[in-house]
């Protein structure tokens, strides 16, 4: 990161055990934001019979506007979801990069 070398090396004990365990945060994250992209999808979906040509649209008013500020914070959630996704991959690649032996 800084050009600094590392003071120590992994063993492969340690390089397996990193593995594993990047591997598994990096898969629970990518599930997280899955299941909350798939929460926004359908949100989304819910507001579509709300628009002017479908048969909700009469209670658009009360109902509709209360999904769109629902799928907004939801929205908010996703996107700090998918940057968790993104630091986690970014944190194994640098920590890689540094401690493995690449002679």
């Amino acid at each position: 990161m800084f050009n600094a070398e590392p003071q120590e090396k992994f063993t492969p004990e340690e390089i397996a055990e990193f593995e594993a365990y990047a591997a598994e945060f990096l898969r629970t994250r990518i599930r997280g934001a899955f299941h909350v992209g798939l929460l926004l999808l359908a949100i989304i979906l819910s507001i579509v019979p709300f628009s002017k040509s479908h048969s909700l649209h009469s209670h658009a008013e009360p109902y509709g506007r209360y999904l769109i500020w629902i799928a907004e914070g939801v929205f908010v959630w996703f996107v700090i979801r998918v940057g968790a996704v993104w630091a986690a991959w970014c944190t194994a690649r640098e920590t890689r990069r540094e401690f493995r032996d690449i002679d």
